[in-house]
């Protein structure tokens, strides 16, 4: 059986659920003027950042975007900043798709304009017959692009992949990893671990 699309009837009542939502939290205006400029100026690629300052901040802001989350942040003893590194990219650069492996949460903070991150939706079938949306909102696109902005940051889990398209312009970035140490799984689960 086929019907025709009516595009003058009236639709039925819907109601939509977001199922299994992907959390990215940002926050803007993230550090002083001065502390920017120095990180701006500091910056050389894959070079560790040394700045204990930062390193707090991050932490600081990993730790409120997990309680955003609604994360039981009881279940675990600490948060550690693993990696914490620059990117600079040159006019003409990209970066593949990648995942950030063996760590919780990831993030990225912006030195410069226009770094344009994209994030891939994770459903591995989510590119089949994929359909034409009026709006291509977070949840509906295949893919989203974060605007990330000078002094801003965005953390999101590891496990989500994400690129850089080819940039016309010099791209300055903080990135860094993050782990939850403490009990993985819940009381009934079988699959527990301490880490």
């Amino acid at each position: 059986m086929q019907r025709k699309i009516d595009h003058n009837n009236t639709p039925r009542e819907v109601t939509t659920l977001a199922v299994f939502p992907t959390l990215l939290h940002s926050s803007a205006n993230f550090l002083s003027a001065e502390k920017l400029s120095e990180l701006e100026d500091a910056a050389r690629d894959k070079i560790d950042v040394s700045d204990d300052a930062v390193k707090a901040s991050v932490l600081d802001f990993a730790v409120s975007a997990l309680t955003a989350a609604q994360v039981d942040l009881d279940h675990y003893t600490a948060i550690e900043l693993t990696e914490i590194w620059f990117n600079v990219l040159q006019p003409s650069d990209h970066h593949w798709d990648h995942t950030h492996a063996n760590h919780i949460l990831s993030g990225v903070l912006y030195l410069t304009d226009e770094c344009f991150t994209i994030f891939a939706d994770p459903r591995p079938a989510a590119s089949v017959l994929s359909l034409t949306y009026k709006d291509s909102s977070p949840g509906i696109a295949r893919s989203f692009i974060y605007k990330g902005v000078r002094n801003s940051i965005v953390v999101f889990p590891s496990w989500l992949a994400h690129r850089v398209a080819t940039t016309p312009h010099l791209r300055k970035t903080i990135a860094f990893n993050l782990m939850l140490r403490g009990h993985y799984g819940g009381p009934l689960s079988r699959e527990q671990v301490t880490l």
